[in-house]
């Protein structure tokens, strides 16, 4: 037959149907003699080593497959002592690559009993040899790398919760060795409270049934003493998806509860503090959040905790003071100081903040804080208060005396028949009316540093003298229409209209060319309008440029104290500037 030799000597018994069969098998199918030289090689010898039968019939096999000699020996006793012998070889194809092979060897007798061939089937298996001792490898770096996992308990279930593997970690977490533990039920684990109501059976039935299952609690070491526990149980499934058993991860979570617990403590303690204390991470992701930082910021703790702390306060801090801060935190130190920050609703708040930075723990800054703002706005009320009467006693005094003065000169000079048109009474009337300019310069003045009348009187009354000083300075007719008496405001309300009205007024003076001017202040419990009109030269409100008329910053007033502008002009219409403030609380 096409490569194959013909085995001599009777090598196949003269079975000449067998040899056929042998000859197309896809083993290796090897006949020699009890000596080991090879009569017979079939196709699937050649295709597995690559010699074709010429060139190894007539050969030891040992030779042509370099078999180890021990292996050689072993096969050899064991066809001496049962006639077969089983297992796997590595052997060398003809390219010299290695090949493992499952091999049957049989000795065949004469009716003598003298051996007269030997028969060899022989099976490729490098692929799953190879693959079992990947597999093998895989398996020992993995019970290598669960046992040398110390801070986690890692161990193994069956189906019904018995213990079958135990790691380093499970003996040092538990008190447990592996032979004490190994074959005992999980639920020695459990306080026996826990046990008795089935705690240990509903981990493993949810597991089951949800593939895993994770939970916190109380477990118990081997001594009695018991540790907080976080665990997952995780249910193990055959490719058929038979249940096969459970793997159990336990980590002593002790400490962190314990830190937990104080931070709960340290939380209800904040709380009753009524300063803003908030705490980020080395990250500045906010980790603390007290109610009184909820009442200052109007964020609530839910809505802020994780968020970097920058995103929600928006803080702002001069250089120099940045830098300062800086250094004395690197250092360990207590910084001081004041910052912008910003509430929910997105208005400015100034803030008195203490922050501190901590050497441990996941809270790395702390910072108590504290909304100076209305402190701060009433110092500086207070100081242009202090400023506006300082002015009206002392300058505004001094200057009316001279008006006063003057006035009387001229009369006196018109008793004495000095002549009015003379240098002499000239130069006192220009005195006269400088002093009245000046006295009306300073008038204007104190009010822009908080008006004695509008914080003294209201909004209504600072109007009218805002009236008066205008008329007297500018020739202006102005009439205002305003409550006869005063209607309590918010001061930023009050601050803002009053300003919108004199950067109104400070308009008409500059570009309306006008002869008259309204002004007119309505207040109703849900609303307060605010109206300055004149009958002036009007301008195209399409075509205008508003920062030149000032109506940026009066937008801008409006804006601050939840108002609405409207400009309505016509070129020879004269101007209204009109503000709403839809409510106005006392």
């Amino acid at each position: 037959m096409t490569g194959v030799n013909e085995p001599a000597d009777g090598g196949l018994d003269g079975a000449g149907e067998a040899e056929a069969l042998l000859a197309l098998a896809h083993d290796a199918v090897i006949v020699r003699s009890p000596g080991g030289k090879i009569r017979f090689w079939n196709r699937g010898a050649e295709e597995t080593y690559g010699w074709t039968a010429g060139e190894v019939v007539g050969r030891a096999v040992e030779e042509v497959l370099r078999t180890p000699a021990a292996a050689s020996s072993v096969i050899e006793e064991s066809l001496a002592s049962g006639g077969a012998w089983e297992g796997r070889l590595t052997h060398v194809r003809r390219d010299g690559s290695g090949i493992v092979v499952a091999c049957r060897v049989v000795r065949h007798e004469d009716g003598d009993g003298r051996p007269v061939s030997v028969l060899e089937i022989h099976r490729d298996v490098t692929a799953e040899s190879r693959a079992e001792q990947e597999l093998r490898e895989s398996e020992e770096r993995f019970r290598l790398l669960v046992d040398g996992v110390a801070d986690y308990a890692i161990f193994m279930l069956d189906v019904d919760g018995h213990v079958v593997s135990w790691n380093s970690g499970a003996e040092r977490i538990k008190g447990y060795r592996r032979e004490e533990i190994c074959g005992r039920h999980f639920s020695v684990f459990y306080p026996p409270e826990d046990a008795a109501a089935g705690m240990p059976a509903e981990e493993l039935r949810k597991a089951a049934a949800d593939g895993r299952v994770g939970a916190e609690g109380w477990r118990v070491r081997k001594d009695g003493s018991r540790f907080w526990a976080s665990i997952t149980v995780s249910a193990l499934r055959d490719p058929a998806g038979v249940l096969r058993g459970f793997a159990k991860v336990t980590r002593d979570a002790t400490d962190r509860k314990r830190f937990e617990e104080h931070l709960e403590r340290q939380a209800r303690l904040l709380d009753t503090v009524s300063d803003a204390v908030i705490a980020a991470d080395e990250q500045l992701v906010l980790t603390a959040w007290n109610q009184g930082a909820e009442r200052l910021y109007g964020w609530p703790a839910q809505e802020v905790l994780g968020r970097p702390a920058e995103q929600v306060l928006a803080t702002k801090i001069p250089r120099s003071s940045r830098e300062e801060a800086l250094r004395v935190l690197v250092e360990g130190g207590e910084w001081r100081g004041e910052v912008l920050q910003r509430h929910r609703d997105g208005t400015e708040l100034l803030v008195e903040a203490a922050a501190i930075v901590l050497p441990e723990g996941p809270a790395k800054v702390v910072s108590v804080n504290r909304d100076v703002t209305e402190a701060r706005r009433a110092m500086v009320a207070e100081e242009r208060n202090r400023l506006a009467r300082e002015l009206h006693d002392s300058v505004s005094q001094a200057l009316f005396s001279m008006t006063l003065q003057a006035r009387a000169l001229e009369l006196a000079l018109a008793r004495e028949g000095v002549d009015p048109g003379g240098p002499v009474s000239d130069g006192i009337a220009q005195i006269r009316q400088l002093t009245q300019g000046a006295l009306a310069e300073m008038r204007a003045l104190i009010f822009e540093l908080r008006p004695g009348a509008l914080s003294e009187e209201g909004l209504g009354a600072a109007l009218r003298k805002l009236a008066a000083a205008l008329e007297a300075k500018e020739g202006l007719r102005v009439d205002v229409s305003a409550p006869a008496d005063r209607v309590p405001l918010p001061p930023d309300v009050e601050e803002n209209l009053y300003g919108l009205a004199r950067e109104a007024l400070s308009n008409v003076v500059k570009h309306a060319r006008a002869s008259t001017v309204r002004i007119r202040l309505d207040i109703a419990p849900d609303r307060l309008e605010l109206e300055i009109a004149d009958d002036g030269v009007g301008f195209d409100t399409g075509a205008s440029r508003p920062g030149h008329l000032g109506l940026k910053t009066m937008s801008e007033r409006a804006a601050g104290i939840d108002g609405r502008l409207d400009v309505v002009s016509a070129p020879g219409g004269g101007t209204a500037v009109r503000v709403t403030v839809p409510t106005v609380g006392a």
